[in-house]
């Protein structure tokens, strides 16, 4: 495993692994070490995100069914 570092004006980015494949460079980036309140706090965000638009598909599908008929 390599471990780069990014440097852009004042931001640095790490990375936790780098392949290179071809002339294609992909770079790997973890998320930071974090407690299971704070996981749990970022999948109920992305759930609901997820879950939004799903109504928003469902509700759209519906209307256009409701215009056909």
């Amino acid at each position: 495993m390599t471990l780069h570092r990014y440097i852009q004006g004042d931001n640095v980015m790490k990375y936790d692994k780098t392949i290179k494949i071809g002339n294609t460079t992909i770079h790997f980036v973890a998320p930071p070490p974090m407690t299971e309140e704070q996981e749990k706090k970022i999948w109920d965000e992305i759930s609901a995100a997820a879950w939004s638009i799903i109504d928003e598909i469902m509700e759209k599908e519906d209307a256009a069914k409701f215009k056909s008929t």
